[in-house]
């Protein structure tokens, strides 16, 4: 499979390249092109984007104090988590069934 995907990654980059010089454009404007026509052919699906959380350990000294705050875990986080994981599957499934359906 790794060697599949390398090939189909080099044809790919091929094709894109080879649009690029036909159409007098720079590769780069051919890439986001391509990336438009792949998220048409997907449905229309968007572009996921996930705002990371930095998570911060509490740190207490040995009398048990706080010297500094940690990260708080709240049902806010966790959903944030929950739904960027449901996107990922939708867009797995989503993904698969165009695959599988050609």
């Amino acid at each position: 499979m790794v060697l599949k995907k390398k090939v189909l990654r080099e044809d790919v980059f091929k094709a894109i390249k080879s649009f690029a010089d036909e159409h007098h454009m720079t590769y780069e404007d051919a890439l986001d092109l391509f990336y438009d026509v792949l998220n048409e052919t997907v449905g229309g699906m968007e572009k996921l984007t996930y705002d990371k959380t930095e998570w911060e350990d509490e740190i207490k000294d040995t009398e048990n104090n706080v010297l500094k705050e940690g990260t708080t875990f709240d049902a806010e986080k966790m959903n944030k988590i929950e739904n960027a994981i449901e996107k990922l599957v939708d867009r797995v499934n989503k993904l698969t069934e165009i695959v599988e359906s050609k």
